[in-house]
């Protein structure tokens, strides 16, 4: 018996020796072999957007979308909805896509890089997935590499500090999953689990979310009129921005469908090479796609490097602080003496009133595309609170929480900085809290509200 017992203390210590000598641990978060309970509607979500005439226009004048949106099928979406909430596509059963890509953030994270499974954080600022579906051409990430949405999902699982999964190993752990017996055959009219299966619903799913109810878009349509200094902000915005953002999606996605490259003058010295980094193209040292700008306000921090914090840095930026080089699209444009638009501080603000016209709530908020599972956390928003109302967002003084609490239980309201520190913190069994802003500089922080197992999280900005 004692024999016994030192021969496993040994085999431990060899283990503890060995994954010391390798390098940091990696975190370990064993689930149960179901993942928790499924919810899905008994009738699947509907996943084919009623694409607005303004949308269709553009889709049909650039030749954007391919079809895609008219494609989507209901079970393959509802499918890969599954599949990007499951902690299983990750090598050690701890993060899924949607730990990177929050429906709260537009399906972005309001980190400068998100961290993988071994805790080593990523090289790029994650982006946004919404509105992929009908962008200008079909390049995905940061530098263009990926030629197909199918191609673009399928990277993350595969990557070691991601979520560093093998493909054969994830079929047969979905295969030894029940319910996907029953989600693959609804899908594709039998079980069988194959990578291009898995990577199409996810693609699927990622083309449906769509943003067709901000305020920019009900102008548009002609619902509604924007204020003065929203309409002055867009004319702004179309005449200074538009050609790398170009009206209404809001981006360029294929940078030789538009132009051919060019680097938005963040550096003159470059220690991400961008597109030149796979393509060995000096000429496309620093190029990074111009992404869409919808739903902008919630997607901080902004630049591939996340090297901004803010709207109005970002604004800033491109106002007097733009760095000229000759590979800059700028410099093509303006001559090489640019240096930023200049705009006047009156001009600022209507910059930013026009970018904040672009949130759509229901993209934030829509059931269809939130977590189906509960029992498992994959983000701050796996256990939701409902009706939970943050405002006004952005605020230069007080914050209002409008809690659904008719049954006063006992919440506790956390505000942390940029760099996850708390920095206030109260609790509550009212209907509304009062938050004064105090000695907190500007920026962006963290609402963490929570009761029980219930957490809601919003992204908040102080001017």
């Amino acid at each position: 018996m004692k024999k016994t017992f030192y021969t496993t203390l040994l085999l431990l210590a060899i283990v503890v020796i060995g994954q010391a000598l390798s390098g940091p641990p990696k975190k370990v978060l064993v689930l149960p072999p179901d993942q928790g309970e499924l919810n899905l509607p008994e009738v699947a979500f509907d996943y084919s957007p009623d694409i607005p005439q303004h949308i269709n226009d553009f889709i049909l004048g650039w030749g954007a979308n391919n079809g895609t949106l008219n494609s989507i099928d209901d079970q393959i979406a509802t499918l890969g909805r599954v599949l990007f909430y499951d902690n299983r596509l990750s090598d050690d059963n701890s993060l899924s896509c949607a730990s990177c890509h929050q429906q709260a953030f537009a399906f972005s994270d309001d980190k400068v890089f998100s961290e993988g499974i071994d805790g080593i954080l990523t090289t790029r600022n994650t982006m946004p997935l919404n509105d992929l579906g009908w962008q200008i051409g079909q390049s995905f990430f940061w530098d263009f590499r990926s030629a197909s949405l199918n191609d673009a999902v399928l990277q993350p699982i595969l990557a070691t500090h991601e979520l560093g999964k093998q493909m054969p190993d994830l079929i047969n752990k979905l295969e030894a999953a029940d319910e996907y017996r029953t989600l693959f055959e609804n899908a594709f009219g039998d079980d069988e689990i194959t990578q291009q299966r898995i990577t199409h619903s996810l693609a699927s799913f990622i083309n449906s979310m769509v943003s067709f109810e901000s305020r920019y878009d009900q102008h548009l349509a002609g619902s509604i009129e924007l204020t003065e200094s929203e309409s002055l902000g867009m004319d702004l915005f179309n005449g200074n921005c538009g050609f790398c953002h170009v009206t209404p999606h809001l981006g360029v996605t294929d940078p030789f469908g538009f132009f051919p490259g060019g680097n938005n003058g963040l550096d003159s010295v470059f220690t991400d090479l961008g597109m030149g980094g796979w393509t060995g193209d000096d000429f496309l040292n620093g190029v990074f796609r111009a992404p869409s700008l919808r739903n902008t306000a919630v997607t901080a921090p902004y630049m591939h490097d996340g090297r901004f914090e803010t709207l109005e840095d970002v604004i800033d930026f491109y106002s007097d602080e733009v760095i000229p080089n000759e590979g800059s699209v700028f410099n093509w444009i303006f001559g090489e003496d640019f240096t930023g638009y200049g705009f006047s501080d009156g001009e600022k603000i209507d910059l930013l009133a026009f970018l904040k016209t672009l949130t759509d709530q229901n993209l934030l908020d829509n059931e269809k595309w939130s977590n189906p599972w509960t029992g498992t956390v994959t983000s701050l928003d796996d256990f939701v609170l409902k009706g939970i109302n943050v405002y006004p967002n952005p605020t230069e003084d007080h914050l209002v929480i409008e809690l659904n609490n008719s049954e006063r239980i006992t919440y506790n309201i956390n505000i942390l900085d940029a760099q996850g520190r708390l920095v206030q913190s109260f609790e509550t069994n009212e209907q509304q809290l009062n938050i004064a802003r105090g000695s907190l500089p500007a920026g962006v922080y963290e609402l963490q509200a929570t009761t029980g197992a219930l957490q809601k999280t919003f992204k908040i900005i102080y001017q």
